[in-house]
């Protein structure tokens, strides 16, 4: 009977503490714009590599929200273009989804020149809570042999060294301190 009472009570006071440490945890948006001129399926590949990635990376610290229908409410707002979006334009659009951080990525054409291939993307971080912009910048990578995902991978360790930076400023990564 003690077992019962105990495990009824332990129910009742612990698991709401869990519940609620979980759900107190910031809110964070990835908007992923695709503009690759490259196959579907490479798209695919590099859009689920990004969400996969960047959830793995953040979802211990953030709550992770990922759904086209924050595309299409930005694209509903007149919104097409993360690159020229104005931060309180983004916001307004978000005013009521609880949301702390927005993220978005713009994945741009690749461009071929005397034989090297040059990916480029965006990347907007938006502070929701102060209204402010994080980072608002442009990364590139060029290379002669990488493969598309290669492309990919490269320009992602790149997003991710700023999202640690912005996001993450109390955890250090052990991997680079040696």
């Amino acid at each position: 009977m003690r077992k019962i009472v105990g495990l009824v009570m332990l129910i009742m006071f612990v698991l709401p503490t869990l519940v609620t440490a979980e759900s107190a945890k910031p809110n964070i948006a990835i908007i992923y714009y695709d503009n690759l001129n490259s196959h579907k399926s490479i798209r695919s590949e590099s859009e689920n590599f990004y969400i996969t990635k960047l959830t793995d990376r953040f979802s211990p610290n953030y709550t992770i929200f990922y759904d086209e229908q924050n595309k299409l409410k930005l694209e509903n707002a007149g919104i097409n273009d993360p690159a020229t979006a104005e931060r309180g334009d983004i916001i307004s659009v978000f005013r009521n989804d609880n949301l702390s951080y927005i993220i978005l990525i713009d994945m741009l054409p690749k461009v071929v020149f005397n034989g090297k291939t040059t990916s480029s993307q965006y990347l907007k971080v938006i502070d929701v809570n102060d209204n402010k912009t994080l980072y608002n910048g442009k990364f590139q990578y060029q290379s002669r042999y990488a493969s598309s995902m290669g492309h990919t991978g490269e320009l992602f360790k790149q997003t991710e060294e700023v999202l640690i930076r912005l996001l993450l400023p109390a955890v250090k990564d052990i991997s680079r301190s040696f």
